[in-house]
């Protein structure tokens, strides 16, 4: 009897999430002084897992998520550094940074502010970033005038860029967004566009336990039908299960062949293997793919809420797109999306390791 309460106690540590997480630790110095840093903000991008640095420059958190990720270290005053980390099982990881100086013109930022061309741009890229759907109104910008803005180009382009991290509050959903620009640019005529970041989650405090309820009811609504949602239950082909349908004739997302991965050599040459290693490969085949989540059909199997329907089209050159066991992508570039995901952005954005129960 006695034996069998030890197995069952030692089954049920094995099994603890404690047990399962990983830790991922390491020290952050000034480039040039070899001084270690206190106060940098040290993070899984995408997610509300991080930590500041110490007074010695060190830092340590846990996780119990796998899968790539990207490993940020950032600083006012400082530039942001990266790594490309992959997080698995019982295998605790160790980082060094060696931050540059990147002094902040406060005075430009202050005049920007004042500049119709400025005020002009800004208004039209609000509506593309922070999306035109329920949980916009309640979402805005703690510090817009760090935005950048350039163009537009002859494609009718917008650039967007930022001189600090761009702090977001959505009090819909009971976050707070800090968010560094790789990559965004969007057209001010349809409202087209495409942004890469680096985010940093953090959940914001509440006594209330009805706000508290309303941002679980929230999250849960937004999740559900998001491109996070969909990505997901495309690679653990969970999307009829998830109640996700492709309503497109012809077209579809299909899983990348063995024989054709090595064609991912001709667009990331020095990475390719590694990708294969850690994530799902997909393509799209005719375009656009029509996405629809809880799609309804009338008689003549007409879909009847057209406003369910979103649509993915390649943004550029590259006809992959690859997806991490979490549902993020790659390179989330490579796609244009419109329809119902086109109109919601940031509004829905929810970290990676939120878990809809």
């Amino acid at each position: 009897m006695k034996l069998s309460i030890y197995i069952i106690v030692l089954l049920a540590l094995i099994s603890s999430p404690v047990l399962s997480q990983v830790t991922i630790s390491g020290s952050v110095f000034d480039a040039t002084t070899k001084e270690p840093l206190q106060g940098v903000n040290v993070y899984l991008s995408e997610t509300t897992i991080g930590k500041q640095t110490n007074a010695d420059g060190s830092f340590s958190f846990q996780t119990n998520l796998t899968g790539p990720f990207i490993l940020v270290a950032s600083s006012i005053g400082y530039q942001t550094e990266r790594i490309n980390i992959n997080i698995e099982k019982g295998e605790n990881k160790s980082y060094s940074f060696s931050l540059k100086e990147k002094p902040i013109e406060l005075d430009e930022i202050v005049v920007a502010a004042d500049n119709t061309e400025w005020k002009s741009n800004f208004n039209r890229f609000q509506r593309f970033f922070i999306g035109d759907r329920k949980f916009s109104e309640n979402t805005f910008f703690q510090n817009p005038e760090v935005l950048r803005f350039e163009g537009p180009n002859k494609q009718n382009k917008i650039n967007v860029y930022t001189e600090a991290p761009l702090i977001i509050h959505n009090r819909d959903l009971g976050y707070i967004i800090e968010t560094e620009f790789l990559q965004v640019h969007f057209n001010p005529d349809d409202n087209t566009g495409i942004y890469k970041l680096n985010t940093r989650f953090s959940e914001m405090e509440s006594s209330d336990k009805n706000v508290i309820r309303r941002w679980n009811k929230n999250r849960s609504e937004a999740y559900k039908g998001s491109p996070a949602h969909f990505f997901k239950s495309l690679v653990l082909d969970d999307l009829r299960k998830e109640r996700f349908k492709i309503v497109s004739m012809g077209s579809k997302i299909e899983r990348v062949e063995e024989s054709e991965i090595s064609q991912l050599a001709f667009y990331y040459p020095k990475i390719w293997k590694t990708l294969i290693e850690r994530y799902s490969v997909f393509k799209l085949t005719y375009t656009p793919v029509i996405v629809g989540h809880q799609v309804r059909f009338d008689l003549f199997d007409k879909v009847v809420n057209d406003h369910a329907l979103s649509y993915l089209t390649y943004s550029g050159e590259i006809p992959y797109i690859l997806i991490d066991e979490n549902g993020a992508l790659f390179d989330p570039t490579v796609l244009q999306l419109s329809g119902k995901w086109g109109f919601e952005r940031i509004s829905v954005m929810l970290p990676i390791d939120y878990k809809n129960d």
